[in-house]
């Protein structure tokens, strides 16, 4: 009796958690986009208009490109100037609603951490992996370019 209440709480704890383990990953994206326009074409349009604007006109490297889920994102992007260097990579969101297409750009820019800042442990006190590296608030212009090209690709 007592192996078949132990079979018994297996089966019942495998029941209540085995419908998390089955759920297909969501998409979820933190923040407020940079930028975000309304298409009135079909999300099909957009979306192949966009994949053109970002790999053939702006030839950005993807990292994800999902239909299914309307997400596109980018690899990280360096890029070392007078000021120093910054690196970033976008991610953009694409809805489908009732006669219009949603296209919201997500951006994340970061530049190093100050050398001095980052030597010791590689935690910071709340127990953060220290990357060298730190959220800026520089402003990328390819966000801007993204929207002003599928706008003109699609005749908006």
């Amino acid at each position: 009796m007592h192996l078949s209440t132990r079979n018994a709480l297996f089966l019942l704890l495998f029941l209540l958690f085995f419908p998390w383990g089955c759920r297909t990953a969501e998409t979820t994206i933190s923040g407020t986009p940079v930028m975000a326009k309304t298409f009135t074409q079909g999300y099909d349009e957009v979306w192949e208009a966009l994949e053109e604007v970002l790999v053939e006109e702006l030839m950005l490297p993807i990292k994800i490109k999902d239909r299914e889920k309307g997400l596109i994102e980018t690899e990280w992007i360096s890029v070392i100037r007078i000021r120093g260097t910054l690196r970033w990579y976008l991610k953009i969101h694409i809805d489908k609603g009732e006669n219009q297409t949603v296209v919201r750009i997500y951006d994340r820019v970061e530049e190093p951490i100050n050398a001095k800042d980052n030597v010791g442990t590689l935690k910071t006190k709340k127990g953060e992996i220290k990357t060298g590296w730190q959220t800026s608030q520089e402003k990328i212009p390819e966000t801007d370019t993204i929207l002003n090209r599928l706008s003109s690709r699609l005749g908006e």
